[in-house]
């Protein structure tokens, strides 16, 4: 889902989505020469950025989940903000409500935000 949503917020920006690379070791993807990832958590956003730090390579990241790791990496993470406090009391309605007999309660997430920090910040090149 979340791979059909970059590719639809792309087309209505007037983007063509790039490739897409699944899995695979760190030095594969940085040796493939790409120049931004969006990466499915925060935990492999943050391995990307460590890995092309290492290598001496400028990477624009993006993680999902913004963990509290996010905030305090150097460079920042820009990551997706979900809000799983309400999923979490979203299940424990449904689980309450299958206890009781009852139908599970109508749910509708609100949307993830994207908190934008250093690791896509532009670089001014002098």
């Amino acid at each position: 889902m979340r791979l059909e949503h970059w590719r639809t917020a792309l087309l209505a920006a007037g983007l063509e989505p790039g490739p897409v690379v699944c899995g695979g070791p760190p030095d594969e993807l940085l040796a493939s020469g790409v120049t931004a990832v969006a990466a499915t958590s925060d935990v492999l956003a943050l391995a990307l950025l460590a890995a092309a730090g290492a290598a001496g390579r400028e990477l624009a990241v993006t993680g999902y989940d913004d963990s509290p790791l996010a905030a305090h990496n150097v460079p920042a993470l820009t990551s997706v903000r979900v809000d799983y406090a309400e999923f979490g009391a979203a299940a424990a309605a449904a689980l309450l409500a299958a206890i009781a007999g009852d139908p599970p309660p109508v749910y509708s997430p609100s949307l993830p935000e994207l908190v934008v920090r250093g690791s896509t910040a532009l670089r001014r090149r002098r």
